[in-house]
């Protein structure tokens, strides 16, 4: 299935807050990497059903690499937008 123009406004969405996070994080430590906030979206494949998002950062969240997958892009976005929410909130609460 096709993303809704919903979902696709909700990664952009995503990729604002992204951006917005990074950019205090870095404004924060006085560093960063080039690829902080890169969004890769994987469509199914044509037997597949599954849909994944992956974030590469540095400045954000416990890791450097995320993923998520579900069974629409829209799940996928809703997922990441709670927890790259949540590491923006501890950035502010450092």
């Amino acid at each position: 299935m096709n993303p809704t123009p919903a979902e696709w406004q909700s990664l952009a969405g995503l990729r604002s807050l992204v951006v917005s996070g990074v950019a205090q994080a870095h404004e924060s430590t006085g560093y960063g990497k080039s690829y902080d906030g890169r969004l890769i979206v994987v469509m199914p494949g044509t037997s597949e059903t599954v849909w994944r998002l992956k974030l590469d950062c540095y400045a954000l969240g416990p890791s450097r690499t995320y993923d998520w997958t579900g069974a629409t892009l829209g799940e996928v976005v809703d997922c990441a937008t709670v927890d790259v929410t949540g590491w923006i909130a501890e950035l502010e609460g450092e």
